[in-house]
């Protein structure tokens, strides 16, 4: 009977690619003396609609109930034409520091 060996790792065919990409990726970046930075594929505290509109959202909303698809139809049509448009402009506008914030954090959260 012949003895079954077990690989070192086993790689899906998405991760031998991924490898493969990954080697590449370091070998034009040394050549080109660029640097990799690792950050998390997503961050709510890049993203203007996640803290700014759905936060303040949130907490406009915090203890209302809606009986209704209309009545949360109205109340958002209603928050968003209370907003001025200092408070869509602040939001763009902070996007480089809190990029900065996170970058320097090593991805953490940004607490407001």
């Amino acid at each position: 009977m012949k003895k079954l060996r077990l690989k070192k790792t086993i790689r899906s065919k998405e991760e031998a690619t991924t490898a493969k990409l990954s080697d590449k990726l370091q070998a034009i970046t040394k050549k080109r003396r660029r640097q990799i930075t690792k950050e998390s594929a997503y961050s709510p505290d890049l993203n203007p609609v996640d803290y700014k509109f759905n936060h303040g959202m949130n907490t406009a909303f915090e203890n209302r109930r809606f009986h209704s698809e209309e009545e949360i139809k109205e109340a958002v049509t209603e928050y968003i034409e209370s907003k001025q448009p200092s408070f869509w402009h602040d939001a763009i506008y902070q996007l480089p520091d809190r990029w900065n914030y996170v970058v320097e954090n090593e991805g953490k959260y940004y607490i407001d």
